[in-house]
């Protein structure tokens, strides 16, 4: 073997990281995209019920930092007419989270808005991306070929092909807690509910239990793995297509999520809608709402034919690398 690869396999992940930002500025800049610097300190740090954001007091005013730069980036998108084809950020996200292997407080995120570009086509530029970043270490365990046969596959196909069974964008509550009786896997057994709100958190909680321990386990076969249209109530800020999914796309390597994105909702109105009803989400759990940013509530009219996608950096090196925990880079 090599000095070089010894040298290599010895590089501590914070360098690793380093030399992947280094490749990823190189990428960016040949596709015409161009890089953007947000601040840490925002008005609110996300739209998903789900997430839990820090919070930070100073001078008696109250801030956020951020769980991803999508906020401030998709403002900047918005204010700037940029001769380009997209923008990006690299930045630290924080997230008040469960701590595990795969969990940290504070992370990287690589985040990206592409002009006229739908969420289907998001898949190849993300292969090409990660085939690029991946390129950056010569013994890396997630290999180049594997990265370009990536399997393409939707929710629907998968529970067909997993468990033969068909599920619906208009599927009920009930649907979901059969499918979970027939599986053994407990839910709330309530089916009726008070509220549009109510039925949502439960509806959500049932195919995130059913994919958990049905579905997820198997894409750990696949090196590399897009999984796309989701149930509407797993939007995030994605738009809905005809048929009821969400416009929305993860990326899984060897079954670690490392990806997510989705076309963009460029509805004013209905995202303010789709934030309060989140937040009666968080509501109905205990948590506080999250706190509406009006200013990009009112810049979601600039994304229209925009879809964005944003990358774990340091779960894709955990995989490139064979790390095993994501507090290895702290």
């Amino acid at each position: 073997m090599s000095s070089d690869k010894k040298s290599e396999k010895k590089i501590h992940p914070q360098y690793a990281r380093s030399i992947a930002i280094e490749k990823l500025r190189k990428f960016f800049e040949e596709k015409n995209i161009k890089e953007c610097f947000t601040n840490l300190l925002v008005k609110s740090g996300a739209i998903e019920p789900y997430i839990d954001t820090v919070k930070i007091s100073v001078q008696d005013k109250t801030f956020f930092l951020p769980t991803s730069p999508e906020f401030a980036l998709k403002k900047a998108f918005a204010r700037n007419s940029l001769n380009a084809a997209g923008t990006y950020e690299i930045a630290h996200a924080f997230r008040d989270d469960l701590t595990s292997n795969l969990h940290a407080i504070e992370f990287t995120m690589v985040e990206w808005y592409l002009k006229e570009t739908n969420y289907l086509e998001l898949i190849s530029f993300f292969t090409s991306l990660l085939t690029s970043a991946v390129s950056a270490f010569e013994n890396s365990s997630l290999r180049e070929k594997d990265i370009l046969k990536a399997e393409r596959i939707s929710v629907r196909r998968l529970f067909q092909e997993i468990l033969n069974e068909d599920i619906e964008p208009d599927f009920s509550l009930n649907d979901y807690q059969r499918l979970a009786k027939k599986y053994k896997i407990n839910l709330s057994e309530k089916t009726k509910t008070d509220s549009e709100t109510e039925d949502e958190l439960l509806k959500s909680e049932a195919f995130t239990l059913l994919f958990d321990n049905l579905i997820h386990r198997q894409l750990e076969k696949y090196p590399v793995c897009f999984v796309y249209d989701y149930p509407y109530f797993l939007r995030g800020m994605a738009e809905v297509s005809q048929e009821g999914w969400a416009k929305r796309v993860e990326c899984y390597t060897k079954g670690v999520e490392t990806a997510s994105g989705y076309q963009e909702l460029s509805d004013a109105d209905e995202l303010k809608k789709l934030w309060e009803k989140n937040n009666a989400v968080r509501v109905l759990t205990g948590k506080e709402p999250h706190p509406l940013d009006e200013e990009l509530i009112a810049a979601s009219s600039s994304m229209k034919n925009v879809s964005g996608m944003g990358m774990g950096l340091e779960r894709v090196l955990m995989q490139v690398l064979v790390i095993e925990n994501i507090n290895a880079f702290s």
